[in-house]
């Protein structure tokens, strides 16, 4: 709930946001894997046999001395929601560039 809480503060209403569980198809359908932080991925690799190499960091992309971890705000507060809010919004501009580059449109 306080991650609708969060969005809400910025007009966004995820009301009807359903998390989805990840599955061997997915993943294997999937072009990129973004994930928050370095253990998120580490799971990923150790729950995933046949992981793609096309898996990030979201923040990773953004290069310079940014951090590349997103704090996982499981179990805290609505202020550590809008801290890890804020942090995928400072993200998203890198990984719309690494996308358009990297994975252009098909005819």
């Amino acid at each position: 709930v306080l991650f609708r809480s969060a969005m809400r503060k910025v007009g966004l209403n995820l009301d009807d946001h359903t998390s989805l569980r990840l599955h061997p198809e997915l993943v294997a359908e999937a072009f990129a894997i973004f994930c928050m932080t370095a253990s998120h991925k580490m799971l990923l690799d150790m729950q995933f046999a046949n992981l793609p190499d096309h898996v990030y960091l979201m923040r990773e992309l953004m290069g310079g001395d940014a951090e590349i971890e997103i704090p996982d705000p499981y179990g805290m507060d609505l202020e550590a929601y809008e801290v890890c809010r804020d942090s995928m919004v400072e993200a998203i501009p890198s990984i719309v560039t690494f996308l358009k580059e990297h994975y252009p449109k098909k005819a």
